[in-house]
């Protein structure tokens, strides 16, 4: 738990205490080194308190283990906040997302970010890679955060090498020349659409798009802790599947039916091996700009795009598009991130959420399965 030199001064440093709760540590499969991590932790703690580094708790809440309000749900008893601390509650992975964090390290002109908690290779991991999108240094604590899975151990040390001091693996870059990412996915669609589809630099982005498979039809940015047999991330899947929706030329492509037969397997939006249970919690959202992240409007207007929408695996996801829409035919807007305009306010009929949703349904009426009609960049 040292600080090596290169660590940014106290000034500008936060510790996140991420969902270090009562119910994960009654698991049928205990944390690895509970106590030690503990101990670790409120260490961390009491020298945060010492330097004058803000000290904030994330407590994560779902429906099932950690209600809110719960016994379960409550910080772990070794734990003792001062009122100077801060406390917020989230519902995502990532504890930037729909929460004040960001806001919160602005606000005390934060730029580094010491990360400790609960679990691993979940909720760590996921905002380590918000905290790095969002321009922040981190500083993942090597003996700070732990796992209840059984390869707990193998997770730990694939995150955080032990012979790097505060290693930070979230900087070494994915091979973007070779590999595809959400990033550039959006990116590719973004010129296609302005009219830069010859390019080619935009011709030799389109290569790679159709040279990255993978074993399960998805895609995957190439990081160093992913392996080969490595889920695909289905927000980066989402994204490329908005780029072959502007790309018509390339709907019969072996690689654009891979990634078609990878959302239909799902019926969008659901797990293959639990397919009563979401793939992700957002993906039912609608959402709006597109940005990093899944929604439910993006899938169902690119497979309509593409002449599937009416294929019957498609159907749940148009029941809850559905569901959202009120009384006079216009569709919620429930979610969006800080952007340079104003998208409108959450929980309201939004006009930009029924544009998209009525494109979607646009493609899904007028659309015969493997047929292009219409301008390719509408």
């Amino acid at each position: 738990m040292e600080i090596s030199e290169n660590t940014p001064t106290t000034q500008n440093l936060a510790l996140l205490v991420i969902d270090v709760q009562q119910g994960l540590f009654k698991k049928s499969i205990p944390i690895y080194k509970a106590d030690e991590l503990l101990e670790n932790i409120t260490t961390l703690v009491d020298r945060a308190h010492l330097s004058g580094v803000p000290v904030v708790y994330v407590q994560h809440s779902d429906a099932r283990a950690l209600v809110k309000g719960s016994v379960e749900w409550q910080l772990h008893e070794q734990l003792h906040p001062l009122h100077t601390d801060t406390i917020i509650h989230k519902q995502h992975g990532n504890a930037f997302e729909d929460t004040p964090l960001g806001e919160i390290l602005r606000a005390r002109n934060v730029t580094t970010v010491v990360v400790t908690g609960l679990v691993t290779h979940g909720c760590v991991k996921a905002t380590c890679l918000g905290a790095r999108e969002l321009g922040y240094n981190v500083i993942l604590v090597q003996d700070g955060h732990s796992s209840f899975s059984k390869g707990a151990a193998r997770l730990i040390e694939e995150l955080t090498e032990p012979d790097v001091p505060n290693p930070n693996i979230w900087q070494i870059p994915p091979d973007y020349a070779n590999h595809q990412s959400c990033l550039y996915a959006y990116n590719l669609r973004t010129f296609v659409m302005f009219g830069y589809h010859d390019d080619p630099r935009i011709q030799e982005r389109i290569a790679v798009l159709l040279a990255d498979e993978r074993h399960d039809g998805g895609y995957l940015c190439d990081r160093p802790t992913f392996k080969a047999k490595t889920k695909s991330c289905i927000r980066g899947s989402i994204k490329a599947l908005m780029a072959f929706a502007v790309l018509p030329e390339l709907w019969k492509t072996a690689r654009c039916l891979q990634l078609v037969d990878y959302f239909l397997r799902r019926r969008v939006l659901f797990r293959t091996r639990q397919p009563e249970k979401l793939v992700r919690d957002e993906l039912v959202r609608i959402g709006f700009p597109f940005m990093i992240g899944g929604s439910l409007l993006e899938p169902l207007y690119a497979l309509s795009r593409m002449g599937y929408g009416q294929d019957e695996r498609l159907q749940p996801a148009w029941d809850i598009l559905d569901g959202k829409r009120d009384q006079s035919g216009r569709y919620i807007l429930d979610w969006h991130k800080q952007t340079l305009f104003d998208p409108g306010d959450k929980g309201q009929p939004n006009k930009w959420a029924t544009l998209c949703a009525c494109l979607a349904h646009k493609y899904k009426t007028t659309r015969l399965f493997g047929i292009s009609c219409g301008h390719p960049h509408i």
